[in-house]
């Protein structure tokens, strides 16, 4: 299992990698999970912004999770889609997590 932390992280048990900006109320958070590529990745956004942290070799099916921190907390999807085109752009001191 790996996670994207509101703390910057990408956490599998008791790794932490860090590098991706703190997560905040009102953030608006994608994660783009590409299926078809070679290998699988899995990059998140933060209003708008691509992290530099993300997760590469996906195994073949993927589920979302959420963790709320605190009482009165919420989480909104606004939207699951196939996307025709990638989003994903290389971008300075990207850091790949294998999956494993």
């Amino acid at each position: 299992c790996k996670v994207f932390s509101n703390g910057g992280s990408v956490v599998q048990e008791s790794s932490y990698t860090d590098g991706n900006k703190k997560m905040k109320d009102g953030d608006l958070v994608l994660v783009e999970v590409n299926m078809d590529a070679t290998p699988r990745t899995a990059h998140l956004f933060i209003n708008g912004q691509q992290q530099p942290v993300f997760v590469s070799g996906l195994p073949e099916s993927v589920q979302f999770w959420f963790f709320l921190n605190y009482a009165g907390g919420s989480v909104t999807v606004l939207s699951l889609k196939k996307l025709t085109a990638s989003s994903v752009a290389q971008i300075p001191n990207e850091n790949e997590v294998k999956w494993g």
